[in-house]
This record gives C-alpha cells, structure tokens and sequence, in this order.
C-alpha cells in the first residue's frame, strides 16, 4: 500500500490507498492472517555473562583505582533484568524502599507495570542467590548499592561517561537499550 500511493502521488493521481473499501479489506487480512510482532533475540546466558564482563568495575583516575559505579550499576542492570524478567520501564521505576530481603535472597515489588496498571497491588519479583557471586544478582545489587551510598529514592541513577560519579536523576528507560 504504502508504495502503490507514492507512486500515485508521485504521478499527480488520486490515492486508491485511502479509499476506506481498500483499508477495510486490509484489515480483514490483518485480522485473518495476523502480523509477526517485531521482537528483540533475547539475552541469553553466555552471551549476558559476556555482556557483564564489559561492565568495568575499577577507574583508575589520577587518585588511584576506584570503584567505577557506571559498570556496577550496569551489570546489576544486567542480571537483575535478567533474572527478574524485567521490563526497561519496571527497572528504572524501582526505588531502594521497594526491595526487601528474603532468606533466599530478595524481593523486588513493581508497584506499576505493564500487566499491572492500576497500582491495586504490587507484582512481586524474586531475585534468588546464585552459588557464582559474579553471576549473583543479589550480590551485584547490593555491591552496586554500597558503592553508589544509595540509601533512599532511585535504585539506578545516572552517572558520568568514566562511570565514577553519580548523578541524581533518576535513569530513563531509553538508557538502558543504548
């Protein structure tokens, strides 16, 4: 449809695309024959253990080696998202008030989601310990915790480009697809 009306407006003739019997027969075939939604492959874990090990975990600036909170707070991006089955809009709404501890590891509340709109009740998401503390989502959390100093409000905040400042907004959802 789309190139049969540029070409007839291109030519200076009317649209037979805009003609509401073609768009309601396009609809019947779209409601009959459905369309593939677009979807990402999804991370897996070899390659999400390979996309952790770019997150660096040290700068080393002219004070000497410090933690580098951008990597930390990326690979508990990683493995929480992974683990939890977390949409980018869930991550980044979480706040530290939100997480709980578990004598499996933690609980994650999402007071609003997708499938959850209405805030009636919080989904609940489990984030267990795993035996490989560098594949622990509970352990990179909490280390991500401790290094950023985050003791209320945001879980994941922004932070400088070398990832060894921090800034106070909030991380939008975009951010973390880039």
């Amino acid at each position: 449809l789309s190139s049969i009306g540029h070409y007839h407006r291109a030519a200076r003739m009317p649209d037979p695309t805009t003609d509401a019997g073609v768009r309601y027969v396009m609809a019947g075939i779209r409601r009959v024959l459905g369309r593939r939604p677009d979807q990402a492959t999804p991370l897996m874990p070899p390659l999400l253990f390979d996309a952790m090990d770019t997150c660096p975990t040290v700068y080393t600036g002219p004070a000497g080696p410090e933690p580098n909170l951008r990597g930390l707070r990326d690979r508990a991006i990683l493995l929480v998202g992974f683990v939890g089955a977390l949409r980018r809009s869930e991550i980044v709404a979480a706040n530290l008030e939100d997480l709980h501890d578990h004598p499996s590891g933690m609980v994650l509340d999402i007071p609003r989601s997708k499938t959850n709109p209405d805030r009636s009740k919080p989904d609940t998401v489990v984030l267990p310990r795993s035996r490989t503390p560098e594949h622990c989502p509970v352990e990179q959390l909490q280390n991500w915790i401790d290094s950023a100093g985050i003791t209320s409000g945001p879980l994941f905040v922004g932070s400088t480009p070398r990832g060894n400042h921090l800034t106070t907004r909030r991380l939008a959802g975009d951010s973390i697809n880039s």
